[in-house]
């Protein structure tokens, strides 16, 4: 063998050597970090960092070549630029998506089929109250929940709070104080209200305890908490929306099962309820990301039981109603997809329009048909010390009119 094929030779394996420890050392952890950051699934990883390994291999034979006209010290010092350039394509081609105005960010790790569901903020010594899609309610103290990191996972609410099979949380309350006066409105998907003392719910057992009786086939969409003095709107996946006082439903016991808050029409639910404050716009979401605002002077004040009046044109377009909110301007909103990707927008920053148009495009979704907005969620308004304190954090941790409206049923209390 001639000096020279035994000299490209060992270039080659230089070089190969090289790359591999670069590759082992640099890049492969790089890319473990932004698969969790970004929650890429790993089959995408892999893929990535196979194609990564192979444009090293095929460009360490085409240095070797260049070794006899450029000599060792040159080829040497291009091979680390080559390492450089590809280390830098693959990450632009990474990041790009996540970039692109209107795509969010990851905002907290999920598995397969799962994503976010509930945003709040809370006091570690208040009490936290979980209703469940069966009609239960169980309780913990805020510093029980362990803390974790912005893109964790988390715990399995099964290990935090105990709940049966075919049970999932539909609404999550913290009170500070269990006031006399105060209550807890329900809403479920088949249009069904209630309106229950909050003292009833201060006493509840390690496994939990019916916070309403539901009927055959029906679920809890939404829980909040009120003083008595406000207003209550509902709104339906096909776009119809109620307004009316909550005195409309009387003070009932804990395990009574309401009475009609709103009448559906055919292949429709209930995908929200919301308390009506003043001064508020109400704002909706459909589920291909579009939304708007609306004054809540355009709604009238109608008897609970009622159909509604039209709070959007759903079209193919922008999909069914997913969340109906009240808002003042003076929040952020958080939209969640099924995918686990959140984007977090001003709320002052939404158009405001009327009742009967589609809205505005909020965000921007995969190509995949499964990705869809699952979740709307109000959070406070930005600041620049939270964003500081969260990224800190990130680096230290890697819901016929009224004659059949007005029958209650009261279970017997437990």
């Amino acid at each position: 063998m001639e000096k020279k094929e035994e000299d490209a030779i060992l270039i080659v394996l230089f070089l190969g050597v090289l790359m591999g420890a670069l590759d082992i050392a640099v890049i492969a952890p790089a890319f473990i970090k932004i698969q969790s950051a970004f929650n890429i699934s790993m089959r995408h990883l892999v893929w990535i960092f196979s194609v990564y390994v192979l444009f090293n291999l095929i460009s360490t034979p085409f240095m070797a070549r260049l070794s006899d006209q450029f000599g060792r010290k040159r080829i040497f010092i291009l091979g680390i630029f080559i390492f450089a350039l590809g280390s830098f394509i693959v990450t632009i081609s990474w990041t790009y998506p996540m970039v692109i105005i209107g795509r969010g960010i990851q905002g907290m790790g999920t598995n397969e089929n799962d994503f976010v569901e509930h945003l709040l903020t809370t006091s570690t010594h208040d009490t936290i109250l979980f209703f469940t899609n069966k009609g239960k309610v169980y309780r913990t103290k805020g510093y029980e929940i362990p803390e974790f990191s912005r893109t964790a996972k988390g715990i399995p609410i099964i290990n935090l709070l105990g709940v049966e099979k075919g049970e999932w949380v539909k609404a999550v309350i913290p009170v500070a104080e269990f006031k006399e006066d105060w209550s807890l409105f329900f809403t479920t998907r088949e249009g069904i209200s209630k309106r229950s003392p909050l003292t009833s719910f201060a006493n509840i057992r390690n496994n939990g305890l019916i916070a309403l009786n539901l009927r055959e086939e029906d679920e809890l969409i939404s829980v909040r908490l009120t003083d008595g003095t406000k207003e209550i709107i509902i709104g339906t996946k096909k776009g119809m929306l109620i307004r009316f006082p909550e005195t409309d439903v009387r003070s009932m016991g804990r395990t009574a099962t309401g009475v009609k808050g709103i009448s559906l029409r055919k292949d429709d639910e209930v995908v929200g309820m919301e308390v009506l404050e003043d001064n508020t716009d109400i704002l909706i979401v459909t589920k291909n990301g579009f939304g708007k605002r609306t004054p809540a002077a355009e709604y009238r004040i109608q008897g609970r039981g009622g159909t509604g009046i039209k709070t959007c044109n759903i079209t193919d377009k922008n999909g069914d109603l997913v969340a109906v909110k009240a808002v003042t301007g003076e929040e952020d909103l958080m939209l969640i997809t099924t995918g686990g990707v959140l984007i977090r927008m001003g709320v002052d920053g939404i158009s405001t329009m009327g009742r009967s148009t589609i809205g505005v495009k909020l965000i921007s979704l995969g190509e995949s048909e499964d990705e869809y907005v699952a979740t709307v969620a109000q959070v406070e308004k930005e600041d620049e010390k939270f964003d500081e304190t969260l990224e800190n954090m990130d680096d230290s941790e890697s819901v016929d009119e009224n004659n059949a409206a007005d029958s209650v049923i009261d279970g017997d209390e437990s």
